[in-house]
This record gives structure tokens, sequence and C-alpha cells, in this order.
């Protein structure tokens, strides 16, 4: 230590006070001891200084690579500069900004050669100590307890010195890393097999879908579903596989390929034309204005015909004061389950403490969450309640199955979606919403279609079911094999 003081390595030697091997758990081998990670590594954090980016840049401009040193920051190299402090192997501990209490990321990695650092990640020197065993080490301690802060956790170098650190004799040290390092590639290659055949499983899931999202009437998509059920145990085997066949079925269901049309049944123009008469008068009826044909998603079935989201559904906007409807049901964004039209736990307006203006519904609309509509939150409520001023109850004017569903689809939510790369919290207005381009089926389709669907979810929720139970299964048995090793 007093020569690396001499040496400028560190401003003066320092001895931290000792540690129990009871801090470090379980009992220790023979052989090993305790020690705090100031007695075993150097901290050079007077080595570090912090360079600001425009800075950086400004002092590499012009300059050969081999003239530039990496630059690194809490968890990684942040960039380039064309002078070092350090010179060596060191280890990198993040000082903020790192995931110190998830078990399963790195908060440290090594670094060697002549660096620069900035002074969000601590510098470790082990003397007479290996640095990758003492990276292992701190990758895997626990840190709870011992970083601060609640938005960006920070490990001080006062907590930091003190770590109790397991001290195995120096050569068991070399044999312990390199066996962690044979492991730890033995690991990389499983884990590079696995991918190489989540890839084909699911490139062959994606071109089963495309067969059905292709299928151009509905006995071919029964044929292209039958194929799909054959190989179910290989194509749906994670629960995030359920989502791409939900959204295929909803876009099947909403371009007519779903279930068979009926030429017996009243063309949708018929159903059309009555509703503008309903909601508008006759007049109004006889001078709606059609849909320019090039603005039409695709060709729709014959019997069917598009219109305007205002023209089937209305927004039936209704603030209230809260104050008055203390025991009322209140249905909020967080209620309602992205992608799949599922109603969650919900409470009362007085057990959620609310006091700002909320929406007031009733049995048998529709309520959608304008707000980040690429989450595509819309539920049916057959109750009355309050529901979030960012949500819409909507008045639909045909089947309510089918208008549902339709909002789940796909080609709602590209609609709603088109302009959300412009802001920074997407909102869909009530000008937006009422433009979107609605396909329309004869009202017998559109409830034959509301009934297939709903069967078809309900299978497909079961699926999610026992699929998301068996990766429990498997979760739960990959922890208990760690503690065990761990024990």
């Amino acid at each position: 230590m007093r020569q690396l003081a001499a040496a400028g390595l560190v401003r003066k030697v320092e001895s931290y006070p000792a540690v129990e091997a009871s801090q470090l758990g379980s009992g220790l081998p023979t052989g090993w001891s305790a020690a705090p990670l100031g007695n075993v590594a150097l901290v050079l954090d007077h080595l570090r200084e912090p360079v600001k980016a425009d800075e950086r840049e400004a002092r590499c401009a012009g300059k050969q690579a081999n003239a530039l040193y990496p630059y690194f920051g809490a968890t990684q190299q942040q960039g380039w500069i064309d002078d070092y402090r350090l010179d060596g192997e060191f280890v990198l501990l993040g000082e903020d900004g790192v995931p110190f209490l998830d078990p399963l990321r790195h908060k440290a990695y090594l670094v060697s050669g002549r660096i620069w650092v900035n002074n969000h990640a601590h510098v470790l020197l082990g003397v007479s100590f290996s640095n990758a065993f003492l990276l292992h080490y701190l990758n895997q301690f626990d840190y709870t307890g011992r970083v601060t802060g609640t938005t960006r956790a920070k490990l001080t170098k006062g907590d930091l010195v003190d770590i109790p650190i397991p001290v195995p004799p120096l050569a068991e040290q070399h044999r312990i890393v390199a066996r962690v390092e044979e492991l730890m590639g033995l690991l990389d290659r499983l884990e590079a097999a696995r991918v190489k055949r989540e890839t084909t499983r699911v490139a062959a899931r994606d071109s089963v879908l495309a067969a059905l999202r292709e299928a151009d009437s509905p006995e071919e998509v029964d044929a292209a579903w039958i194929r799909f059920a054959q190989r179910m145990d290989d194509l749906a085997c994670d629960p995030a596989d359920i989502a791409p066949l939900r959204q295929t079925v909803l876009q099947l269901a909403v371009r007519g390929r779903l279930v068979r049309q009926d030429s017996r049944d009243e063309p949708a123009g018929a159903l059309l034309a009555r509703i503008a008469t309903a909601s508008a008068g006759p007049r109004r009826a006889s001078q709606q204005v059609g849909i320019p044909e090039k603005a039409i998603p695709f060709c729709a079935p014959a019997g069917w015909q598009w219109a305007q989201f205002s023209d089937v559904a209305s927004i039936a906007s209704n603030l209230v004061d809260p104050i008055r409807f203390a025991s009322e049901p209140h249905v909020a964004p967080d209620n309602i389950e992205k992608g799949t039209g599922r109603l969650l736990a919900f409470r009362t307006i007085g057990e959620d403490g609310v006091t700002s203006g909320k929406h007031r519904f009733k049995a048998g609309q529709i309520l959608y969450s304008k707000i980040r509509p690429n989450l595509s939150k819309v539920v049916m409520v057959d109750f009355a309640g309050l529901c979030s001023a960012d949500m819409y109850p909507i008045d639909p004017r045909i089947d309510r199955g089918y208008l549902f569903r339709f909002m789940l689809s796909p080609l709602f939510i590209k609609q709603v979606t088109s302009d959300d790369n412009r802001l920074a919290m997407p909102k869909v207005n009530q000008q937006q919403l009422s433009a979107v381009l609605v396909p329309i089926p004869p009202l017998a389709e559109q409830l034959r279609i509301a009934a297939r669907v709903g069967e078809l979810m309900t299978v497909l929720e079961r699926l999610e079911a026992r699929l998301t139970t068996g990766k429990s299964v498997h979760e739960a048995f990959a922890a208990a094999a760690v503690h065990h090793l761990e024990t």
C-alpha cells in the first residue's frame, strides 16, 4: 500500500475496520477470511474527472484514432477523449444510475489500458487481490440498504469501502475466476442456441399467422387455423405469442374473412341510412357525403359499406363533480388491460379519493382511453359509474360487440396512432376519433362476427392462462435451483 501511495495512486494509506465472517452469511471455507472492500482494493476516485461531450468532441477533432482513449461512465464507455488519467486494469463500479437492486443486471465491469473515467463510476484496483474475482463478487452482491436515493440510486464511497468481501487465497481466486468464466462461456453458448431456436420458432409462428391474415375466404381461414392448431405446442409456447394471434383474429374479423357472408342479409347501406335518419333526420341523411375512394383502406366484401366513426357511434361526454358520486365505480385507463379489452379490478370514487371532474357513463356503453392510443385500452361496460376525463364514453349505433372488436383491431389502432411520433404524450381528440373509417358489415353479420371473435378470444385466453402458469412453474423451479446452489 505504501509503495502505491508513493507512486501517486493513493493520496494516503487508509485502513478500514475489520468485518466479521458472519456478515457474509453462511460460514466461509477453510483458509478464507473476510475483509472490507477498502482493505483489499484501492478506491481511485480522485483520478476521475467528468468532461462534457461537446468539450470531448472539440478536443478529439482532427486527431488520429490511435491518439484517442476510451472515456467511461457508470455502466459502459461513453465516448472518446484525447488523453488518459489511468493506465492498467481496473474494476469500474457505478456510483449512480446503476440497477443496484436488480440481481440479474451487472453493476460493475472490467477495463484495461489507458483510460479516462468520469465521476459516475467508482474506480477500483485490487491490492494482492484479483480484479476479476472482485468484479464477479460485486455483480452478485446485494446492495439493499447500502444505496441511497429513490429515483436515482447512489452508492457513496463511504458505503462502498466497508462492503464485506470474502477473501480466498490469491491462487484460489484465480481458479475460481477461471471456473466462473468457463461456466459463463457455457451459458453464453446455451443462450445463443436458445435465441437461435426461438428465432426459428417465431419465424414459423409468423409464417402461419401470415397465412391466416392473407386467407381470402372464411374457408381458407378455417384451413389455416387447423394448420396452426396442429402445431400449437410448437408455435405458441409463451404468453407473448398470444398477442399477435389476438390481433390476427381481429384483423380477419374486420376484413370480412372470419365468418361467411350471407346474401340474404340486409346490406349495410340500408342500416346506415336508418341510423342517419334516426340521428339527424331525412334531410341530413340525404346530404351525407361519400368517402373518397383513395382513402378507403381495402375493398370491403359485398354487402358491406365504409363509414366514419361519427356515423356509427357518438361520444357521450358528460363531465360531473365526483364528490356527488362517492359510492359509484371509478374506471381509469389503468383499470383496462391493454390490447385485450379486459376490465381489471377497480374501486369506487370515494376509495380512490377522486376530486377532479369525471365523465359519467352508463351501462351498454364502450369506454375508450384517448391517452396513448397505441396501448389500445377499450372496454364494454354493463354498469353505470364514472370514468377518467382522459376517456370517452361511447354510444354505439351499430352492434356494440362488433364496434368494440373493431376498436381493438390493427385497422383502428393504425388510424388513431398515425400522428403519435409527433407528440410527447399522444392523445386522440374527438375530431380524430370521429374521422376514423369503419368497415360496416350487415347487422346480422356483425352479430355473427362478434360471436365468433368472442369464441376465439375465449380459446386464446385459456391458452394464455395455461402458458402463463407453465412459465411461472418454470421460473419457480429455476429460482429454487439457484437458491439450492447458493446454499
